[in-house]
């Protein structure tokens, strides 16, 4: 018959696990010494482990480790593997960035990642790293899709193969600038911030206050393909006399020397009778190409709005609207400066 275990601590252990599960820095270290109060009050193993959604023999182990280690014994031990690249001062460094708002530091965007991260400590801190990020101790969480390749394809769209080639040859006259693409759209953005993926210390979660009030900032804005410029307007209201000023202001800005094409989804201001007279008004300049229904995803403009709102508002609480518009106007700025190294940009890609 085997030896029943004694799980029961001593006055001194009990006052080392409580202050490891408020206080310790390690998640996982918390959540071991968890189990170990837990095991200590009574309950069994496999109680635990339903609860905890780990398995028996985990429970077990980590107890053999507390008795043959202590507190010690509850953390992980050294992983073979490539050596780190970052030294410890890097490592420090770091740290301390990671505990200080982008926007504190005079950056546009809001969040952390990982190249904005290494060109700031190289930059501002003399502090280089010589090999990839995924190389720091910390886990990556990146927040971009690297790959921003544009197709126009999509399940609920029954286009045949020659019905996409008029589409394919306009994005193609647009790179060659025989004519000007805009794809038009706009969109809502809220005091209350979008959560986003972020660098932060491992088993520390990072937590962003919530606003008062519900308040928001309409804007419409016309994307062009050939320069990936935006040209954007505020409003106050999403509605048939805001598009019509818009698209008022896009004819203005647009080049006169080559014919316009406007990319626009169905949104019903789209399709009023004021709306359709203002395009009628412009049929000589302008063609519209209407997107197919429930299909606004096919607009690429909306992947830019996911890039302004990612950059300007994610994981940042600001304290008003005016505050909120001037970090989406430094972003806007950037966009539409046609050598900085931050601008969003599609790889124009064609089947």
């Amino acid at each position: 018959m085997p030896k029943k275990i004694d799980y029961t601590l001593t006055t001194e252990s009990l006052a080392i696990i409580e202050q490891a599960i408020k206080n310790h820095d390690d998640l996982r270290v918390r959540q071991r010494a968890t189990i170990i109060r837990m095991l200590h009050l009574g309950q069994k193993p496999q109680e635990i482990a339903e609860l905890l959604s780990i398995q028996p023999s985990k429970v077990y182990y980590w107890h053999q480790r507390w008795r043959a280690e202590g507190l010690e014994g509850l953390a992980d031990r050294p992983r073979s593997g490539r050596p780190q690249a970052a030294d410890a001062q890097y490592r420090q460094r770091l740290a301390q960035v990671i505990e200080q708002d982008p926007h504190d530091l005079g950056y546009a965007f809001t969040v952390w990642d990982s190249k904005q991260l290494i060109a700031h400590l190289e930059r501002k801190l003399a502090c280089g790293l010589p090999s990839a990020p995924s190389s720091i101790s910390w886990p990556k969480k990146s927040m971009f899709i690297d790959d921003r390749s544009i197709h126009w394809t999509h399940s609920r769209t029954k286009w045949s193969k020659p019905e996409l080639k008029p589409r394919w040859k306009c994005l193609k006259k647009a790179e060659r600038a025989e004519i000007e693409l805009f794809f038009v759209d706009e969109t809502t953005l809220r005091l209350l911030c979008k959560l986003v993926k972020c660098w932060m210390k491992r088993g520390r979660q990072k937590r962003v206050p919530a606003p008062g009030p519900a308040k928001w900032h309409h804007l419409f804005g016309a994307y062009n393909w050939r320069t990936d410029a935006v040209i954007t307007m505020p409003a106050e209201k999403k509605n048939t006399q805001s598009f019509c000023l818009f698209i008022q202001l896009l004819m203005a800005s647009a080049p006169s020397d080559r014919p316009v094409v406007i990319v626009l989804d169905n949104a019903s201001y789209h399709h009023s009778y004021v709306s359709e007279a203002l395009l009628a008004f412009y049929e000589n300049q302008a063609t519209v190409f209407w997107l197919p229904p429930y299909c606004s995803d096919l607009n690429p403009i909306e992947r830019f709005w996911r890039h302004l709102k990612d950059k300007a508002c994610a994981n940042h609480l600001f304290e008003t609207i005016a505050e909120m518009i001037h970090s989406v106007d430094k972003v806007l700025t950037i966009q539409n400066d046609l050598s900085h190294a931050e601008r969003f940009l599609f790889t124009k890609t064609f089947c």
